[in-house]
């Protein structure tokens, strides 16, 4: 009975979905062309200016099929936590940070994937997202710089 009245209290907070595309940037990410994502957002309202929760997605690197040695895409979906602060109505920053499960290449370990990003609010319920991101797996680190949309589904959003 608590738990589904945990999850009553919290049913109205609210879930986000973006798409972005970014260029990749640093030493390790010269065999790729393009970053794109897709993420999906569950955050709770911790007051009218701060959001927290969880954070999955989709993430691929598209290989430079002409760059030499031939690399292959570079795919993970990212698990792990999501926070937001509003600064006003329209102007917001915040952050992911997690584990990135690797799925491409195959027997690749995973490691860790971080986001910080500032959103301008551009339309009802939607926002222009610039964020960095980064990954990190073992000895090598890949980055992209990223604009994209991001489609909030709040009560309050």
């Amino acid at each position: 009975m608590a738990m589904v009245f945990g999850f009553a209290m919290f049913s109205q907070e609210g879930v986000k979905f973006g798409i972005n595309a970014g260029l990749p940037i640093g030493q390790d990410s010269k065999p790729y062309l393009i970053h794109l994502q897709g993420n999906l957002d569950y955050l709770f309202h911790i007051s009218r200016e701060i959001h927290v929760g969880v954070t999955t997605g989709y993430s691929r690197y598209l290989a430079d099929k002409n760059y030499t040695p031939v690399a292959e895409d570079l795919v993970y979906i990212p698990v792990g936590g999501s926070a937001q602060f509003n600064i006003s109505d329209e102007l917001r920053i915040g952050g992911d940070v997690g584990y990135a499960l690797l799925l491409q290449p195959k027997n690749a370990d995973g490691g860790i994937f971080y986001s910080p990003k500032i959103q301008y609010r551009f339309v009802p319920k939607a926002d222009l997202v610039l964020a960095y991101r980064g990954l990190t797996v073992n000895q090598a680190s890949l980055s992209s710089i990223s604009i994209g949309v991001e489609f909030g589904f709040f009560e309050e959003y």
